[in-house]
Formats: C-alpha cells, structure tokens, sequence
C-alpha cells in the first residue's frame, strides 16, 4: 500500500511540475512519508525527508504561495532526489 501510495504522490508530481509545488502537494507527500515511517520503509524515507523539507522551506520563504520562481534556480539535488525516490520505488517492486 505505502508504495501505491508513493507512486501516486509521484506520478501526481510528474504532471503537475516542481515549479507547481504548493502547500497542498507537501501535505500529501508528508502523509505518505508518515504512513511510509509508520510501516518500515526506511530506505525511502531518506530521500523523501529531503524533498519534503525542501519544498517545506520554499513554502515558508513564499507565505505558501506557489513555488514557481523559488525553483527556477533550485540545484541539481532536488532532481537527484525525485531520481532516486524513482530508482528506490523500481528496487523495491523487485523485492
């Protein structure tokens, strides 16, 4: 279910862009993350942290107003995360 889930948030992610990340979208990723502690997946929550708190700290420089212009000049790691979420969520299904 907490993969399902992941993929969702994911996928929901994808279509909506990095630069349309809003308040909402952080409180999704955030329940998913809590359900995701809750059950054990440790090796994604990592990279999940990261992101969440990225956006959590853009929101607050922007009075959670959309991101847009905040992640114009974000740098390679936000994408390296969202990469590695993708490569933790195929491992997983493998297992």
């Amino acid at each position: 279910m907490f993969l399902e889930q992941l993929q969702q948030v994911l996928s929901d992610l994808f279509i909506l862009g990095l630069e349309r990340v809003d308040a909402q979208v952080i409180y999704e990723w955030q329940r998913v993350y809590n359900f995701g502690q809750k059950v054990g997946f440790c090796s994604l929550l990592e990279p999940m942290s990261k992101f969440i708190k990225f956006f959590e700290q853009k929101l607050e420089e922007k009075n959670g107003a959309v991101i847009s212009e905040a992640v114009t000049d974000f740098n390679f790691s936000v994408s390296q995360l969202v990469l590695d979420i993708c490569v933790l969520i195929r491992l997983c299904q493998d297992i």
